[in-house]
């Protein structure tokens, strides 16, 4: 149920990504989903929590049997329910409240419990600060909620917390300090009501890979200091708020990790800048509704894949998308000297000159200028090439 990342192309014309690019992170499980792959120990211990539920006590726990440690597959014991209302303890209190749920009573009191799912569970109210006293927590899923309030503060006490996701919820407030959280590597906190700014301790956490802040109300720049941004980040997007300021240079340090940006849908100034577009490991870039100008080319800094100095150098680029800022100048030609492009979006801004004849060079799937002051013919190489010929699917 997790938001998924933006895509221009359709999943069932997209192709296949990288071994390299992350694949989205596991659904939470659920009993059943569990019980298939415990080992014959695993299912022995389960009898008696079997036992347990069926007598109505309000929770589903979990044992994973892997002995080997990772993102996909991690050792862990934790709480959670089915998707729909989750058991309260507490008659007299709001039957959907968080604070007084069954299921969070327990896992923040069971030093055993690494794991807190209540994804789509129809809780309201706000996050207990109690949840602070669970240090013991590797993952926290609240998602898909009515929860409101501010994010507690007392979260940055999690310092064993590596993935956190709040999002489709009602919160509000800043985004707490993350300072010290070390082992974070997920953060997704999309669809709510959070203001103020993107702090760079997030940003920078020594561990951090995915930070999904999309749909909130937040405003100010991006991080734009020396080592902001964090070496092992892949996947930033902080589209549908309302940031300002320019794109930070500083994100060009990141040319052999980031994968995906999306910078949509704000109110960001100025220019591309030549190290963004020198990205050697960006799959997708968005920033589309922004007001940014000047032109499409940009300078290559030092990627190790191919050193030679390029106009554009986003050499992985499957999909970019700057429709509705005010860019002038023409396509570079570099632009289609990429290999795996297949959406480009420019729709919106103030292009001129004509399509480049190379614009036949790559399997382009969707191609959008329209409302640019483009002129000329449509070049000849963009019927006969039977690469693009036989991809194809839209052309405005």
């Amino acid at each position: 149920r997790r938001r998924p990342p933006r895509r221009i192309l359709a999943p069932t014309r997209r192709l296949a990504l990288p071994a390299a690019f992350p694949s989205p992170a596991p659904l939470p499980c659920t009993m059943t989903q569990s019980a298939r792959t415990l080992s014959v120990l695993g299912l022995i211990a389960l009898i008696p929590l079997a036992s347990a539920y069926e007598q109505d006590t309000g929770f589903n726990f979990f044992i994973n049997a892997n002995p080997v440690e990772d993102d996909r597959n991690p050792p862990w014991t934790g709480y959670g329910v089915p998707r729909g209302p989750a058991p309260n303890s507490d008659p007299t209190k709001n039957p959907n409240s968080l604070g007084s749920n069954t299921v969070f009573a327990a896992c923040i009191t069971d030093p055993s419990c690494t794991r807190l799912v209540l994804e789509d569970a129809k809780l309201t109210g706000m996050i207990p600060s109690e949840i602070g006293d669970a240090t013991q927590l590797v993952e926290i899923n609240l998602s898909y909620n009515q929860l409101t309030g501010d994010i507690p503060p007392q979260l940055s006490q999690l310092t064993n917390l590596k993935r956190l996701y709040l999002g489709d919820n009602r919160l509000s407030g800043p985004i707490p300090d993350t300072t010290g959280m070390n082992k974070l590597k997920e953060f997704e906190v999309y669809n709510n009501d959070l203001t103020g700014g993107v702090p760079s301790e997030l940003t920078s956490l020594s561990a951090i890979r995915r930070i999904y802040l999309a749909g909130n109300l937040l405003d100010g720049e991006l991080p734009s200091t020396g080592g902001a941004y964090s070496e092992t980040l892949m996947f930033l997007d902080v589209s549908d708020n309302a940031l300002t300021g320019g794109i930070p240079s500083e994100l060009g340090t990141l040319g052999e990790s980031l994968q995906e940006l999306d910078l949509s849908h704000n109110f960001l100034t100025g220019t591309i800048p030549s190290e963004v577009l020198g990205l050697c490991s960006l799959y997708f870039f968005y920033i589309d509704h922004n007001n940014l100008v000047g032109t499409l080319d940009g300078v290559e800094p030092d990627c190790p894949e191919d050193p030679t100095p390029t106009a554009w150098a986003l050499k992985a680029l499957k999909e970019f998308c700057a429709v509705g800022n005010h860019f002038s100048g023409t396509l570079p030609t570099s632009i289609f000297a990429q290999s795996d492009l297949r959406a480009l979006k420019v729709d919106d801004n103030e292009l001129t000159g004509e399509l480049p004849t190379e614009v036949g060079d790559v399997p382009l799937e969707i191609l959008s200028v329209s409302g640019n002051k483009l002129g000329g013919m449509l070049p000849s190489e963009l019927w006969s090439s039977t690469i693009i010929h036989s991809k194809l699917t839209r052309l405005e």
